[in-house]
């Protein structure tokens, strides 16, 4: 019972491990918006710079949000796309 047990937590790990696989995520605050990226100091201590596409989206909580509501020192979760070369989503002032 015990190894049944085991062995199903360890599927529902590696379930949810791969039903993530590919995304990649910034944390971090707006140091500079441009026409075409965003450069985001991390939380990491290092700057990422980020492309914007037409098709990126940006939320603050569940609402819409505007690309100018990206201003310096605002708190950013950004949701990469699954190359992670362009950000596929932009949460606006969210997180730590």
């Amino acid at each position: 019972m015990k190894k049944t047990i085991a062995s199903l937590f360890v599927l529902l790990l590696a379930t949810a491990a791969f039903a993530h696989a590919g995304h990649h995520h910034v944390y971090g605050t707006v140091k500079q918006l441009t026409a075409d990226a965003l450069l985001v100091h991390t939380r990491e201590g290092t700057d990422a710079t980020i492309s914007l596409t037409k098709a990126t989206l940006y939320k603050r909580g569940d609402a819409d949000a505007k690309r100018a509501d990206l201003v310096p020192g605002v708190r950013v979760i950004v949701d990469m796309t699954t190359d992670g070369k362009s950000a596929e989503i932009v949460k606006i002032g969210v997180g730590k």
